[in-house]
């Protein structure tokens, strides 16, 4: 039994083991003297014991046969012993001793406080096992015996566990893989020293309770953020980690932006616990360029464990964008012409324009990123030939952008900036604009008269009557303009030849509508406002203003036209009151 305990450590297939030795006890028992008897007699006395070993050899288990062997020995030992040897009694006694010493040995482990100090006999011999368990599972099973080298036992149910010695009579877990089970519910690692190889009571017993962690690490993070202005993107960071696993998405100056914190995180088909936090940018801005966004994971747990992190800058790439004070050039003949076409983009465009002769970029400004270049063009001696568009083509990996360029004589189309009211019922003081680097000789003004009477209050005309239409010439000449109906000021630099021009527009009629277009010409050629006519029955662009109906003083004194038309710009209320005042006085006495 000594050597089965020793043999067989796991419990289950100890107990199979005792049960057959038990049977092969029972079977010796009963057949064994009559068996033994029988094959001495009538064949010899080495005929039961070569039958037993042969039996032994055809079965593995060859315990079963232990008592057998010694229960045949029972009637011929003594017999053979008193033949051959004419031995006593005692001596036949003796020659069974050694079949008795398996049951004396465990006994006198029990009783050696007694047996040894009485007798000094060294029946007292050590065996201890040592026995670990998960819970309630045993994985290994350990058995030191004098003089010999410990034998050990893995169970196959230590699957989830490395089993390795780490030092003699040490051994050392090692976990194969996480089981998430385990992380609600830790397991118990139970070390038993026990006696008698594990069959005796418990020598000593200590318990370590396993508490898993996974240092937390960001598995999922974009690799660059470079997105377009205006777009709206969604940024990924994933970590794994447990547990208390939390998840941060914030600025790298320290605001944050979105939070996770699970105390049990989703768990992933490889048994990995998992947190996928997406960040959404929304209509994304130039000025954010530059921003750096961090992605922070860690564990909240005892464990000593720096948050692990990531980061990106983001750059925000912008459509390239080509920027001209004026789309028209509006020059002269023989004249030079210098000016810049800016770029700005992200990443830094290039410029091309067709027959232009574009010099080398200088950058005029570090802002918006990619910074804002400026092309410097120089036309030396404008000719006839200089005269027609010209396209212009930025281009980035986001795409391209096209912009026309056209150099003209002509003056550019007059833009009135007057109001859309006056306080006088028959006058009106017109302001207007023009661009031309060419001398300018005149404009045509062309008014279109409708009185309000004609007009119901819905739009509707009750009495049919076509427009009144007056056209007033003002030369525009150095040397031939009327100082007292006309005033220019030119406004020179170095990308425009700004004009700015007033005009005294009298003899208005009152509580009328007046519809205004311009026709301006230089040495050149004729540039024209809105037109007061339109085709298909479309509806004219076209500048509109209504003279107040007449109230006996709200008439322009004949003395100011006799002024500079900006003069009257200069005249507080008072004085154009005291002057409307005047001419209505006048009036009655005449």
């Amino acid at each position: 039994m000594g050597m089965l305990a020793t043999y067989y450590i796991d419990e289950t297939e100890r107990g199979r083991a005792f049960a057959i030795a038990l049977s092969g006890l029972a079977i010796g028992l009963l057949i064994g003297a009559p068996y033994g008897g029988i094959t001495y007699q009538f064949i010899s006395k080495q005929a039961p014991f070569l039958i037993l070993a042969s039996i032994t050899v055809v079965d593995g288990s060859s315990i079963t046969f232990g008592n057998l062997g010694m229960s045949v020995l029972e009637p011929t030992l003594p017999l053979w012993m008193k033949t051959r040897m004419n031995s006593t009694e005692w001596q036949q006694g003796i020659a069974f001793l050694p079949a008795s010493l398996s049951y004396l040995v465990p006994f006198s482990k029990r009783m050696e406080h007694l047996i040894a100090p009485m007798f000094g006999l060294g029946f007292a011999v050590e065996s201890e096992a040592l026995q670990l368990r998960v819970n309630d599972q045993r994985i290994s099973s350990s058995v030191k015996r004098p003089g010999e080298d410990i034998k050990r036992y893995i169970s196959p149910s230590a699957k989830a566990w490395n089993i390795n010695e780490a030092v003699k009579n040490d051994i050392c877990l090692t976990k194969i893989n996480n089981n998430p089970d385990e992380i609600e519910n830790p397991p118990q690692i139970i070390c038993e020293k026990s006696a008698d190889y594990g069959l005796g009571e418990t020598l000593e017993k200590k318990s370590i309770t396993l508490k898993f962690y996974e240092q937390a690490k960001i598995v999922k993070f974009p690799k660059s953020l470079k997105f377009r202005e205006g777009s709206n993107q969604v940024i990924e960071c994933s970590a794994t980690g447990f547990p208390d696993l939390y998840v941060v998405w914030r600025l790298k100056n320290g605001s944050i932006l979105k939070h996770s914190h699970q105390l049990k995180s989703s768990i992933s088909k490889n048994n990995t616990r998992l947190i996928n936090l997406p960040l959404e940018l929304s209509n994304i801005r130039s000025d954010q360029h530059g921003d750096v966004y961090v992605c922070e994971a860690g564990i909240n747990s005892a464990v000593n464990q720096k948050p692990v992190i990531e980061e990106l800058m983001l750059e925000v790439n912008l459509y390239p964008k080509i920027h001209m004070s004026d789309s028209v050039i509006y020059t002269d003949i023989g004249v030079e012409e210098r000016f810049d076409i800016l770029v700005t983009g992200y990443p830094t465009p290039t410029l091309t324009c067709n027959d232009l002769p574009v010099g080398d970029a200088h950058m005029l400004s570090n802002k918006p990123q990619g910074g804002t270049w400026a092309y410097r063009v120089v036309l030396h001696q404008i000719t006839s030939q200089h005269l027609h568009e010209y396209m212009c083509k930025a281009n980035n990996s986001l795409g391209s952008v096209n912009q026309k360029l056209e150099v003209t004589v002509a003056p550019a189309p007059p833009k009135i900036l007057s109001s859309n009211s006056t306080e006088f019922a028959d006058y009106y003081l017109l302001h207007w604009t023009t661009n031309s680097r060419a001398p300018l000789k005149n404009v045509t003004v062309t008014i279109s008269e409708i009185s309000a009477n004609t007009e119901s209050s819905a739009g509707s005309s009750i009495v049919p009557r076509s427009p009144v239409l007056h056209e007033r010439v003002f030369n525009l000449e150095d040397d031939k303009i009327d100082t007292t109906s006309t005033v220019i000021q030119h406004i020179q630099s170095n990308s425009t030849n700004l004009k700015q021009i007033w005009h005294h527009l009298p003899n208005l009629s009152s509580d009328t509508r007046h519809d205004i277009s311009l026709s301006v010409c230089n040495t050149y050629a004729c540039s024209k406002s809105s037109a007061l006519n339109s085709r298909f029955g479309t509806t004219p662009s076209r500048f509109t203003f209504k003279t107040p109906e007449f109230d006996g003083s709200n008439k322009i004194n004949p003395s100011l036209l006799q002024r500079s038309p900006k003069d009257l710009l200069s005249l507080d209320g008072e004085e154009i009151s005291k002057s409307i005042t005047n001419s209505t006085c006048l009036r009655l006495s005449q």
